[in-house]
């Protein structure tokens, strides 16, 4: 396990205090993010996100910014910069 002074994923709960008050991070917190990480890899979109001059996302016709899209990409590590 790793200690870290604070970690929460999506509202997990699943973590447990130490002795030192440090959070650490479950076996089954662990399964949860790698559970999610392979899941938005699965459904997110390669395509890169391009804005209108109203902050359109034009790639996958979404009007927020940054794309939900491009949020999946960066919370996983692979978005191209």
């Amino acid at each position: 396990m790793i200690a870290l002074t604070h970690y929460t994923v999506f509202g997990l709960e699943d973590e447990v205090e130490d002795r030192f008050g440090a959070w650490v991070k479950t076996e089954e917190a662990e399964a949860a993010v790698a559970e999610r990480d392979i899941l938005l890899s699965e459904l997110v979109d390669p395509g890169f996100c391009w804005y209108d001059h109203n902050g359109c996302c034009q790639e996958h016709s979404l009007a927020e910014k940054p794309c939900p899209h491009e949020r999946a990409k960066k919370l996983l590590g692979s978005e191209d910069e």
